[in-house]
């Protein structure tokens, strides 16, 4: 995993240390289904994890008519900040 800058806004570095509930940042990371196995975003949610907000996604087979089938929520990736 490549870290970059621009994926996470930074809402305030002093606040981990003052409250550790509370949140700093916001994940802009890419999240993506598996297209070459006929996969598409069928929803999504913001998620806390290690004091930042993430979105998650949930990815699900297509079938004719625009039906849905096997919904599965991606996990969120394993990545720390500073």
């Amino acid at each position: 995993m490549r870290f970059c800058h621009y994926c996470i806004l930074y809402l305030w570095n002093q606040a981990v240390a003052l409250a550790p509930y509370v949140i700093t940042a916001v994940s802009f990371r890419d999240q993506v289904s598996d297209i070459e196995n006929n996969k598409a975003v069928a929803g999504l949610k913001f998620v806390k994890k290690d004091g930042m907000i993430h979105i998650q996604i949930v990815e699900s087979e297509v079938l004719p008519h625009g039906q849905f089938e096997n919904e599965v929520w991606k996990p969120l990736e394993e990545f720390t900040y500073k």
